[in-house]
């Protein structure tokens, strides 16, 4: 017991070394950008619960063959050790699941280099089978290779948020072939990603309204689309970049533009 106590009190410097950058950055945050962002974070919850909806099913299956192999006396030791072995790799890949949701959310402390296409494509990975469900094809044509240094889960954060945003608009919209683009430009030392919503604007006199501080946390409005405050302060504060919207013909675009280093 007394051995468990010191580790605690060896520990206890570093945990309140991350609590005081998490706190730091909430103190950063006004109310509206703090119930967004909570907001989100039951958006991605969502997107959690679906994607375990399929691997508790094939668990469910597996049990079901197995009381259907004992009641016609087919079930041996083989039988059950296999059974048994789809099962977990299952649940591994569930645990897998979790700890990637757990991380995504995890406020970093330190910069990292990150290919922009592989962590657009991790983002995607969690919100892709609810894009298909809706019918909204979404292409990443970022080409490989392209780096640069910053928070890679920021990056991650705010990618979610943006095509989210589009979804949303062409839930609300309709168009005959919803569809979200995704790609890059690199200038000598920047780079600027693109996503636009095929089919969907936002209404002008809404437009210049996006980035502004909210109020409250139903922030949704009847076109479809979300407050995106604390998206623009995230790029702005974390990133070190900055975010711009526009409709071309009745498409929105947002551009974001980022330091390679």
């Amino acid at each position: 017991m007394n051995n468990n106590l010191n580790k605690e009190a060896e520990n206890q410097p570093e945990k309140n070394k991350k609590n005081d950058v998490q706190e730091k950055f909430t103190e950063d945050q006004p109310q509206g950008s703090l119930q967004t962002h909570q907001a989100d974070m039951g958006e991605m919850a969502g997107y959690l619960a679906h994607q375990w909806k399929q691997p508790l099913n094939t668990i469910n299956l597996i049990l079901v063959d197995l009381q259907d192999a004992l009641r016609h006396n087919e079930l041996d030791q083989q039988y059950m050790d296999a059974s048994v072995e789809r099962a977990r790799k299952v649940i591994d890949s569930m645990v897998e699941t979790i700890d990637e949701f757990r991380n995504f959310f995890k406020l970093q402390e330190h910069k990292n280099t990150f290919d922009l296409r592989e962590q657009v494509e991790w983002a995607l990975s969690f919100i892709r089978s609810s894009m298909e469900i809706a019918g909204i094809r979404v292409n990443n044509t970022i080409a490989q290779g392209v780096s640069i240094t910053g928070f890679s889960n920021d990056f991650s954060q705010v990618m979610i948020s943006v095509i989210n945003c589009c979804r949303l608009l062409l839930l609300a919209h309709k168009p005959e072939n919803p569809s979200i683009e995704i790609s890059a430009a690199l200038q000598t030392d920047t780079v600027s990603v693109r996503i636009s919503g095929k089919g969907a604007a936002i209404p002008e006199k809404d437009l210049s309204g996006i980035f502004d501080i909210p109020e409250t946390i139903s922030d949704k409005t009847k076109n479809g689309y979300v407050n995106l405050y604390p998206v623009k302060e995230n790029i702005r504060q974390r990133l070190n970049g900055e975010i711009i919207v526009k409709n071309i013909k009745n498409s929105v675009e947002f551009t974001i533009h980022l330091p390679l280093m």
